[in-house]
């Protein structure tokens, strides 16, 4: 074999390995930029849930307040029976709407939860789709380049003795067989 083809194909996969660890360190910053950002986003969702629980306590403890406020100033100045009814009717009223709140509290948790997962699993789904159009991006432009490489080299190398269908069906076999063998992944 010919000193200077094995020299030439020698460099040439150089050239490719160099150009695909390229490719590799690229697709993993993109994934690492993009994982960073979901997980500062899911942070900022992770506070954001604190401070609504938080506000929401608040909300409910004032509320709670004032309607109890409201129910001893009407019933200060009635007669002590109709203090009394008042008063289970206020225990009652109060244990249904602490039930009422809490499961209100509930379910309010449970759509901010199911919300932020959606939005979280929807963000990670799109960062996945455009890792993976990016990949097949590149594995083309590189399938190109090296088609375009291989050409330039065959005709450096193997001249006009050969006609360029034969060499385009003698590299593209050679193309699939080096994918076959997983070379480009």
């Amino acid at each position: 074999m010919d000193t200077g083809l094995v020299i030439t194909l020698i460099t040439i996969l150089i050239i490719l390995s160099f150009f695909l660890s390229f490719i590799s360190l690229v697709l993993l910053t993109y994934l690492f930029t993009n994982l960073r950002k979901i997980m500062k986003q899911q942070e900022e969702i992770i506070l954001l849930d604190n401070k609504i629980r938080h506000k929401v306590s608040k909300k409910i403890e004032k509320l709670a307040t004032e309607r109890l406020d409201e129910v001893i100033k009407q019933t200060t100045g009635k007669l002590e029976v109709e203090l009394k009814k008042h008063f289970s009717d206020l225990a009652d009223f109060t244990a249904y709407e602490s039930n009422e709140m809490g499961k209100f509290i509930i379910r309010q948790q449970e759509t901010m939860n199911k919300e932020s997962q959606y939005y979280v699993a929807n963000m990670h789904i799109k960062a996945e789709q455009q890792i993976e159009k990016y990949k097949q991006d590149r594995l083309k432009d590189v399938d190109k380049e090296l088609r375009e490489i291989v050409f330039k080299a065959a005709r450096e190398v193997i001249g006009r003795s050969i006609s360029f269908s034969e060499h385009e069906d003698l590299v593209n076999r050679a193309l699939e067989r080096a994918k076959k063998e997983k070379l480009f992944i």
